[in-house]
């Protein structure tokens, strides 16, 4: 099968590669998985009123993403690249509000409101400063998709390991700082655990914008034509892209769902807070055995099967949580792993996808617009990962759920589950209706590829 060159993609850039994404993971899971708990269970916000805030974002999200990944392609390339300049301007902004999200100032209930609608806005746009590059980086590394297959695995490993430190280390960390995790005692350790994490992750941005290699950006040519525009274009015209696009928004939404309410659902519904470091955990740990076999599983199933078969198998993790016992901690954990294989693997592959629906548009556009596309997925993602917040919050304050109790409602524990379980599974169910629908198969990317590279080349900048 014809393929793309492979380039020479050091192992120092794949290492560069897996820092930016563990960066980008280690803080901003940090905030998909546990903001919403500490807004309603330590910093003192409604679950309503934390929805509701978590909405106005990706209101203001939808409007950023576009808009600064239109300008990223447009910029002429720094000394350290076109987007790798980025991850050093973008670092420390990124990590200071993200620090903020988790501070507890001692003010009025209103002022409360309004200092986590600053902080958390302002860490959102910090966000897709450095997210958009680093989601656009192995598209201007590599065309090739086995190339791409492997980069993919290395990022995924590194954000899978950014995960393990997220799921387990923040509710150990926090704990040991504060005794709890849980209530305004535990305000201090959530900010001392974060504050951590924040300048790990910007150490680790540095690092990726010292090593890779952008090797196919825009020409200074076709920079210049490039405008908001070309998104409503690429919806026309881009089929892999919308169908990718949802495909993020549904995944992520069902992961970030997930993730968000495992805390209640630890310490509600099967009464142990203390387990919540070790059922995070578990969910975890198979990364590292199964990220390193994405090209394998890849070689196996394709990549529609691949897709198909591990969001199915997170359907069976989901339901055996929902018909199960949740006062039954064995069941539970396993469970817990069955559902955590799927997800990791069908999550984490469909990043190889991105560079795929960029090459598709640079066939038919004969640019290749790194910024604006990924732009496009970096909105779903972040927004998807924001329904971790927004959904949870309005189910929660609708099914009764309070913080100033120890033992939640009936509705209540049934709204929690049905989080976890429910509505994830009717999420994944559409989801692999859409993968069936995608459009790039292996040997129609190939032929593409072949295509592009035959054209004659331009300057590039």
């Amino acid at each position: 099968m014809e393929n793309a060159p492979r380039e020479n993609i050091k192992l120092s850039e794949k290492m560069g590669i897996s820092t930016g994404y563990f960066a980008c993971n280690i803080i901003y899971q940090t905030i998909s998985t546990y903001l919403l708990f500490f807004y309603t269970n330590v910093f003192g916000l409604s679950p309503a009123v934390a929805a509701t805030m978590f909405l106005v974002v990706r209101i203001i999200d939808a409007i950023a993403n576009p808009v600064w990944g239109v300008m990223v392609d447009k910029m002429r390339a720094g000394k350290r690249g076109k987007y790798l300049q980025w991850l050093v301007y973008g670092a420390i902004p990124f990590a200071v509000l993200s620090i903020l999200c988790f501070y507890s100032p001692s003010i009025s209930a209103s002022g409360k409101i309004i200092y986590a609608y600053v902080t958390y806005v302002g860490m959102s746009l910090a966000y897709i400063v450095v997210s958009l590059p680093t989601s656009s980086l192995p598209a201007a590394m590599t065309r090739n998709s086995d190339q791409i297959t492997t980069l993919t695995s290395f990022s995924d490993f590194a954000a899978n390991l950014a995960g393990l430190c997220v799921s387990f280390g923040v509710p150990l960390l926090v704990t040991k700082i504060s005794g709890s995790y849980s209530g305004p005692d535990s305000q201090i350790g959530w900010f001392l655990t974060m504050a951590l994490y924040s300048i790990i992750g910007c150490l680790c941005f540095f690092y990726s914008a010292k090593v890779i290699h952008e090797r196919y950006v825009l020409s200074a040519e076709e920079k210049n034509t490039v405008k908001i525009s070309d998104l409503f274009v690429e919806f026309k015209t881009n089929k892999a892209l919308v169908i990718l696009a949802l495909i993020f928004v549904l995944s992520f939404g069902m992961m970030s769902i997930v993730n968000s309410t495992s805390s209640y659902y630890v310490t509600y519904n099967m009464n142990q807070p203390n387990m919540l470091k070790w059922f995070n955990l578990v969910g975890t740990l198979p990364s590292f055995i199964l990220v390193p076999m994405f090209p394998l599983f890849k070689k196996w199933l394709g990549k529609r099967g691949l897709l198909i078969s591990f969001f199915g198998i997170e359907i069976i993790g989901l339901a055996m949580i929902y018909f199960g016992d949740a006062h039954n901690t064995t069941f539970i954990i396993i469970a817990q792993i069955v559902k955590s294989c799927g997800m990791l693997v069908a999550t984490g592959f469909i990043w190889a996808l991105v560079p795929e629906v960029i090459t598709y548009s640079e066939y038919v556009t004969g640019r290749r617009l790194n910024g604006v596309l990924t732009a496009v997925i970096s909105f779903m993602l972040t927004f998807g990962m924001a329904l971790g917040g927004v959904v949870p919050g309005y189910i929660l304050s609708a099914t009764g759920f309070s913080a100033k109790l120890a033992v939640q409602t009936p509705s209540a524990l049934m709204g929690i589950k049905t989080l976890m379980c429910t509505i994830p599974a009717a999420i994944i169910i559409v989801t692999i209706i859409l993968v069936i629908m995608y459009p790039l198969s292996d040997e129609k990317l190939a032929k593409i590829t072949a295509e592009i590279n035959a054209r004659p080349k331009k300057g590039e900048n």
